[in-house]
């Protein structure tokens, strides 16, 4: 792990930066801008990841470079995400394209856990690439493909292998269900067929009774129909 600090009175670390950029190392940059108070107070916290204990793992690692520079220097430095910087400050992590910009906390705790989070991730990457995989006849690097294609899964050794037979236990919680659902089926059709019943029974019970009170009406009104009318006597009654 290597600290830079480029500025006018040191313009030599100009090269090594750029060196550094174009050798896809880690580096981590901090823009700052003099007479900002916001880069006047974020500078003391990015310098003390110098001697920071959570970074101390990385101190024989030579692709991670932490580095400080001047707005104006970074004319001199010949990469894209360098160029037209108007916010500051700015701090990013540039390995050859590929650019993270750091928008979090301005404290040196924060800063090592976001170092520490980006070199794990790439470290994951290099172990993928580094994979060797040996046959008699073949040798392969880095192909994950033929890694799976060696290692077949389980359902691949069943298809081969004959058909396992199905458990017994199994049927039998089937034929289990199968009744449930068949004498679910039966009481239903028992409902509804009781419900039709009833209906069936209410209607002829109705009916019976509305034709009876019928035949009571026109038996009353016969009734009156003959009292109403006049008597007639052909023989006189003895005195």
């Amino acid at each position: 792990m290597m600290f830079l600090t480029v500025n006018k009175n040191e313009i030599n670390n100009v090269e090594t930066l750029q060196e550094s950029i174009d050798q896809k190392k880690d580096v981590f940059i901090l823009v700052y801008m003099i007479g900002c108070t916001p880069c006047n107070n974020t500078l003391p916290e990015w310098n003390k990841l110098k001697e920071y204990k959570e970074l101390k793992g990385l101190e024989n690692n030579e692709n991670v470079i932490i580095a400080n520079i001047e707005q104006s220097m970074c004319e001199k430095i010949h990469h894209k995400n360098l160029e037209n910087i108007i916010s500051f400050p700015t701090i990013k992590h540039i390995k050859h394209n590929d650019v993270h910009e750091y928008n979090n906390e301005r404290s040196t705790h924060a800063f090592s856990n976001w170092i520490k989070g980006l070199i794990k991730n790439d470290d994951k990457i290099k172990d993928l690439n580094e994979l060797v995989i040996r046959k008699p006849n073949k040798i392969n690097h880095g192909n994950i493909d033929l890694l799976i294609k060696n290692n077949p899964t389980r359902k691949s050794k069943r298809n081969s292998s004959t058909k396992r037979r199905k458990p017994k236990n199994v049927i039998k919680q089937k034929t289990k269900r199968t009744s449930k659902s068949k004498s679910k089926r039966t009481s239903k059709s028992k409902r509804t067929s009781i419900k039709n019943n009833r209906r069936s029974k209410s209607k002829r019970t109705s009916k019976t009774k509305r034709t009876s009170i019928k035949n009571n009406r026109t038996n009353k009104s016969n009734s009156r129909r003959m009292f109403q009318t006049p008597l007639d006597y052909t023989k006189s009654l003895p005195i």
